[in-house]
């Protein structure tokens, strides 16, 4: 229900055609073992929260976000059954909760887009429905990186595409730091 035209190809690069893709995709990640949300959820953008972090503290030494075409800050969003009463940054305490990372396409970047693609892209309400935290980490445009893909041709360096690369060693970071419940 939010977006663009469902023909028209632009920003943000979502479009509304009266389909929920993110729905049959988590369903098959997950073994069609997820709750539908309702219709009425499915219109929304979540009960949960959405928090920002910075994503500096996760990057390499010898590396600079501008190098590794990361952006200042990511988000994370919290189904309220997966709050803790002390949470406060990159964590959850509940241990029934699962994680899962969603990353943005090219030109969707939080300084190209703003809150479009982690608050309009269908993945709320499917997490408040199953207890799904979900980490939207951000790459960022630079002159290697002209649309702010994540690294899928190398302009990072020759291990981009393994857990080798530094945009995967930092998303990695963020996920052990957010299943390890800590706040740090």
């Amino acid at each position: 229900s939010y977006g663009n035209n469902c023909t028209f190809l632009g920003e943000p690069y979502i479009n509304a055609c009266g389909y929920d893709a993110v729905g049959p995709m988590l369903q098959h990640l997950y073994d069609q073992s997820l709750k539908t949300p309702s219709e009425e959820a499915l219109k929304g953008t979540g009960t949960g929260t959405y928090v920002e972090f910075g994503q500096t503290e996760f990057l390499d030494i010898g590396w600079t976000m501008e190098t590794a075409a990361m952006y200042k800050s990511g988000i994370l969003y919290v189904p309220k059954e997966c709050e803790s009463s002390t949470k406060t940054g990159l964590s959850t305490s509940k241990s029934s909760c699962r994680l899962h990372v969603a990353y943005h396409g090219c030109k969707q970047t939080i300084p190209t887009i703003g809150t479009q693609y982690y608050m309009h892209s269908g993945y709320a309400p499917w997490a408040d429905s199953n207890d799904l935290v979900v980490l939207f980490p951000q790459a960022k445009v630079n002159l290697n990186n002209p649309d702010g893909c994540w690294d899928w041709w190398g302009y990072t360096g020759v291990d981009y595409a393994s857990d080798l690369g530094i945009q995967m060693r930092m998303s990695k970071k963020m996920m052990d730091r957010v299943l390890s419940g800590k706040d740090e």
